[in-house]
């Protein structure tokens, strides 16, 4: 009836539906209609084989509207990330120089980072509303960093300005492989302690979700992962850089994302198979963690969850610099896990977003927006 009353624009609500969708979009396809705006409601391997099977064009958009917590009919998820902050010195190499050997470099760049920023970065992408604590400098780098967030959308109030400690700052070295080497000097980030997190309690109590890495003080992890318990909120821990941790702590974690060298150094022995990388998720979820991720590289990741362990293999695609890739696969994987509660469908996002980044030079700048991350052709 549109069509015969001569209408150019037609507005649809699929209800969530994707075999309502797809309908829908035969017969605008039948009716031979110049092109599709698709907004979808969460990204799903259904409506991304919608897209790909449509052979009129298709612009997928995000929401654009965000009134009291609902962002085009949808809450939005909270995720308040404690962590780290960093100005980065990216080096581009052929080969890392070998113990004692001097090389001359590619090329070389500055940019912002951090796991901390990264994973709010990648956080705020994919759609969810961000809050950052943490510390930086009260210098030039520090300034950049809260404007890059800020520009994200993703709320600084609670970053701590130092007078007494610079930015942190990351010397990262890239081969030609993509394949990268950190040195991370801590600046403010080190000094955040635990009296930062107690004038910072609004932005706990105020999210779903709890999400941080080890580049600031461990006690300071340790507590506000306590807190956030005490709050009933969902905690994430990225165990990077790599350090010995309390059953305490443990007890507080409800999601451990390490990759294969930070697993093997938590659980204390080589994980040479899936038995045995398997027996370590099942020790740590012993403890108390509810879901255990390893990244593993360019290999996928392994994931346990309810008693069983599941591989999911990586998108293909030619890395240029793997600098934010776990960085990247956290953000994704957790906007979409609180979006769809489906731990594969989180992980398969998540893998989507970080298969992107990869394929990218950078860290904040390399991490996709969401519809990149939906509309993106990629293959396994």
């Amino acid at each position: 009836m549109a069509f015969e009353r001569g209408y150019n624009i037609i507005y649809l609500n699929s209800d969530e539906d994707p075999e309502k969708e797809r309908k829908v979009f035969r017969t605008l396809e039948q009716k031979m209609v110049d092109g599709v705006i698709f907004i979808p409601s969460v990204y799903s391997t259904k409506n991304q084989q919608i897209i790909k099977d449509f052979s009129v064009p298709i612009v997928a958009v995000d929401r654009v509207f965000d009134v009291d917590g609902i962002k085009g009919g949808v809450i939005v998820h909270k995720v308040t990330v404690v962590g780290s902050m960093n100005y980065d010195t990216t080096i581009h190499v052929k080969k890392f120089p070998l113990p004692g050997e001097t090389i001359l470099a590619e090329a070389y760049s500055n940019s912002l980072g951090g796991k901390g920023a990264n994973q709010a970065a990648a956080l705020a992408k994919v759609g969810l509303e961000v809050s950052m604590i943490g510390a930086v400098g009260q210098d030039n780098e520090g300034h950049a960093m809260l404007n890059e967030l800020n520009h994200l959308g993703i709320n600084t109030d609670n970053v701590h300005l130092s007078d007494e400690q610079p930015t942190g700052r990351a010397q990262i070295v890239v081969e030609e492989s993509g394949n990268n080497n950190i040195i991370v000097i801590p600046g403010a980030n080190g000094r955040f302690s635990e009296e930062h997190i107690d004038r910072c309690q609004q932005a706990i109590s105020s999210a779903d979700a709890i999400l941080a890495q080890l580049e600031i003080p461990l006690m300071t992890v340790q507590y506000v992962f306590a807190l956030a318990k005490r709050m009933n909120k969902l905690t994430v821990l990225n165990p990077a850089p790599v350090c010995s941790l309390k059953e305490e702590l443990l007890q507080n974690v409800d999601i451990l994302i390490p990759n294969e060298i930070e697993m093997e150094k938590l659980y204390g022995k080589p994980l040479k198979s899936y038995g045995e990388l398997e027996t370590a998720c099942e020790y740590f979820t012993g403890l108390g963690v509810k879901i255990v991720i390893v990244t593993l590289g360019e290999r996928g990741c392994y994931y346990y969850h309810q008693g069983q362990g599941k591989f999911a293999a990586c998108y293909a695609v030619k890395a240029i610099d793997t600098t934010a890739a776990g960085d990247s696969f956290i953000g994704g994987f957790l906007g979409n896990y609180l979006e769809t509660k489906d731990i594969d469908q989180a992980i398969d996002f998540g893998q989507r977003v970080a298969a992107i980044t990869v394929s990218r030079r950078g860290a904040i700048e390399s991490i996709p927006n969401r519809i990149e991350a939906l509309t993106t052709s990629l293959s396994k």
